[in-house]
């Protein structure tokens, strides 16, 4: 009898171990704006600054800021290859055509444009290792690791850096 729930208590702990060890090939993970938390706080002190606008100038200015905020594209994806490759995409860059529609000045676009320069659009391959909710994404020179969680329903991946907490959802 106690070798029998022994053995029961032991298949359980493996399932759980195996399920903990979750395979990942085959699932991509998407983030349509990794900026958003600091747009969106840049579009809320642009809220209170129109508020507080008094002149027609000072108002152009806010809009312009808000135009200078929708412009800023930054994407990532993340599609798990195998048991051990990941492809990382990443794309930042400004839409300048669109922040001079939504009426930013001159200065600003050129500042931001600056700022950004030509952007990054950048696709590799790299490996990866999953430690029950963390994946850890190696760089190519197997010196730099971004660490990711894996929300316990598997649809988020949720990496903090420093103050800034990016979160990817679940596509496929």
């Amino acid at each position: 009898m106690k070798k029998l729930l022994l053995m029961i208590i032991v298949a359980m702990m493996a399932t759980v171990g195996v399920k903990g060890q979750e395979n990942l090939a085959g699932r991509v993970y998407y983030c349509g704006n990794i900026m958003m938390k600091e747009m969106g706080g840049l579009k809320k002190d642009a809220k209170q600054l129109e508020k507080e606008a008094e002149t027609e100038e000072e108002k152009e200015e806010v809009k312009g800021l808000t135009a200078i905020t929708n412009a800023i594209v930054s994407k990532m994806t993340i599609k798990f290859i195998s048991d051990k490759t990941v492809e990382l995409s990443a794309e930042i860059h400004f839409d300048e055509q669109k922040a001079k529609e939504g009426g930013a000045s001159w200065l600003m676009r050129k500042m931001v444009k600056m700022k950004i320069g030509k952007g990054l659009n950048e696709k590799r391959q790299s490996t990866y290792t999953v430690n029950g909710r963390t994946v850890i994404i190696l760089s190519t020179n197997n010196k730099d690791k971004m660490h990711f969680e894996l929300s316990e329903d598997g649809k988020r991946l949720t990496r903090t850096d420093k103050d800034k907490t990016y979160v990817l959802e679940r596509i496929r």
